[in-house]
């Protein structure tokens, strides 16, 4: 079993390398980080600038905390997986990377000492087996007009992809129920579920933008040799409504009141 749970949260131990290239070394992985990198610092202009306190929540294998470090911030990684923590050690360590804290627990657990100016929290949610509860202990963790980056698998997607493979049974319309595949083990959220906890948590959604809106329904024969075009397609309708809507994942940012 290469999922190991703690209280039916869904924990990365033993397959880094595994779920490493099945994110990042793989067309979607590649259509997945630029896109949500163009959006984080669309939304978040003030990160060109550095020396912003940040809190990668749930970073696993460290590739935004590094990228947000060589912007000049101080990033703090939590992830309860030890193996990703590791990955993500060696990668700052190779790349010179020093004003990084490395910190191998649950988000659940991490109290911050100061609150942070911003705090990321990409791709978690969905792998927690009480996402709310988690989602308010981080935004106890943000400063009073700090930033939340957020980034969740959505529902409405898994639900599209579903119905395509010729499944149309109605379980799919259930909170409880997960999607198939590598995900297997997700609880895909939607998004005005997720909205509606922001605001009990007293954080104001900004934006909205979908990430990997097209890539999952076209065969790997029409993508051939059209990444970057597809790319390009998925950068400029990312906040066009419905498409965002039906994304693979959602990407919020919103503002502590």
């Amino acid at each position: 079993d290469i999922w190991w749970r703690m209280q039916n949260d869904v924990h990365f131990n033993t397959i880094a390398e595994q779920f490493e290239q099945n994110v990042y070394g793989s067309s979607k992985g590649f259509i997945r980080w630029h896109v949500l990198w163009e959006d984080v610092l669309t939304e978040l202009p003030q990160l060109e600038q550095g020396g912003l306190s940040v809190l990668d929540a749930g970073g696993g294998a460290g590739r935004m905390t590094l990228a947000l470090a060589k912007l000049g911030h101080r990033v703090t990684l939590v992830e309860p997986a030890k193996e990703m923590l590791e990955k993500a050690q060696h990668s700052a360590a190779s790349e010179n990377l020093s004003d990084i804290i490395f910190i191998n627990e649950a988000l659940q657990d991490f109290k911050a000492e100061q609150p942070f100016d911003i705090i990321l929290n990409h791709a978690v949610l969905e792998w927690l087996a009480k996402p709310q509860k988690a989602l308010e202990h981080l935004t106890k963790q943000l400063k009073p007009s700090g930033y939340l980056s957020l980034m969740f698998h959505n529902r409405n997607a898994a639900l599209f992809k579903n119905i395509l493979a010729g499944d149309f049974s109605p379980k799919f319309l259930q909170e409880e129920s997960y999607s198939s595949g590598w995900q297997e083990h997700t609880r895909p959220l939607y998004p005005e579920t997720v909205t509606t906890w922001l605001d009990e948590c007293r954080v104001q959604v900004q934006s909205k933008a979908g990430i990997r809106i097209f890539h999952d329904h076209i065969t790997e024969e029409k993508r051939e040799g059209k990444l970057s075009q597809l790319l390009a397609l998925e950068k400029t309708l990312r906040k066009r409504e419905p498409f965002a809507s039906l994304a693979q994942h959602i990407h919020i940012v919103g503002q502590k009141l």
